[in-house]
């Protein structure tokens, strides 16, 4: 079965059209499964547990695509399998302004290659998101992934991990990256070495705690931690922290553009700093409770930065369900 969508239609578990919870394209053949095109037009798959497209034909594509401000929902899939023949591929194409909308926690497999391939275009996960080679993720400048869990990934192949431009925005509570670059000091190659332009933490009623991590050996340690650099792009810092959120860096090299000029964040450690601010929020070398029920920010003082935050929030509600 195919299904294409487009000119602001809207189809699926939604709107009581599909009730399917696994789709199988293991056949082989050069399709486009499932598209959505153009603004307003929503493909609701949602329904679906299980997408299943491990094939192992040679050089074959199959193809799901959101294009044009369309919007594919498939946020009950939890483990996405691509073809096993190596010159094959399912390709997940997210165009310009276009959205691709994934549950709790995802885990993508084999020959899969999401391809975020115009400006405004986003790739969200609402849980964890799992990358397990041999699958890709290109995303062009201007795209966007949005994740509201952990981010691991066992990739060793940098040009699989083509993110240079993207901007990445992590909202969970308490989550993990985990880097892979390979550590040049502030000369860092620009490009094909696990980059992204912008990390931005902390969502726009809720805080962020992100911790980096170097758990898997993507092949950059040369004897030492992998590191994380953040390159900016059309203007902007290379990192972005919403109030109240916290970003713990531990051992692992962070590299960030600054205004222009890229700054190791590590560095802006003296003896004796715990902390520093940056952007709304803070970052630390480790993780430490603060016991100051006031301390808003999460510096372990109470101050005018506190004071700042309750401003900020001063009469808005964060529960959803206000009057």
């Amino acid at each position: 079965s195919r299904i294409a969508l487009t000119g602001g239609q809207q189809f699926g578990a939604a709107y009581g059209d599909l009730t399917a919870t696994s789709y199988a394209a293991t056949t082989g053949g050069n399709y486009t499964l499932f598209s959505a095109n153009g603004a307003g037009t929503l493909f609701d798959l949602s329904s679906l547990t299980s997408l299943n497209a491990a094939w192992g034909n040679s050089y074959r594509t199959q193809i799901i695509s959101a294009t044009d401000q369309g919007v594919i929902d498939l946020s009950g899939v939890g483990d996405l399998y691509g073809p096993t023949h190596p010159t094959s591929v399912l390709k997940m194409l997210i165009g310009s302004g276009a959205q691709m909308l994934f549950g709790d926690n995802l885990s993508i497999h084999n020959y899969t290659k999401f391809e975020l391939n115009g400006p405004d275009s986003n790739m969200s996960v609402n849980g964890d998101l799992n990358l397990n080679a041999p699958c890709r993720l290109s995303a062009v400048e201007g795209s966007s992934l949005t994740i509201g869990g952990d981010f691991v990934y066992n990739l060793t192949d940098a040009a699989a991990f083509d993110t240079d431009g993207a901007l990445l925005s992590m909202t969970g509570r308490n989550i993990i990256f985990e880097v892979a670059g390979q550590d040049l000091d502030t000369n860092g190659a620009t490009e094909n070495n696990f980059v992204f332009a912008q990390l931005k933490l902390g969502g726009s009623l809720s805080s962020t705690t992100l911790t980096l991590t170097d758990l898997i050996d993507n092949g950059n340690r040369a004897g030492g931690n992998e590191a994380l650099y953040l390159y900016g792009s059309g203007g902007l810092n290379g990192l972005k922290i919403k109030p109240n959120s916290r970003l713990i860096i531990g051992d692992i090299n962070l590299y960030v553009q600054v205004d222009g000029e890229m700054v190791h964040i590590n560095s802006l450690f003296t003896e004796g700093v715990k902390w520093i601010p940056f952007d709304q929020g803070t970052i630390t070398l480790s993780d430490y409770a603060c016991t100051l029920t006031a301390d808003l920010n999460g510096d372990c003082f109470v101050d005018m930065a506190d004071l700042a935050v309750l401003a900020n929030e001063w009469l808005q509600c964060g529960d959803g369900d206000c009057d």
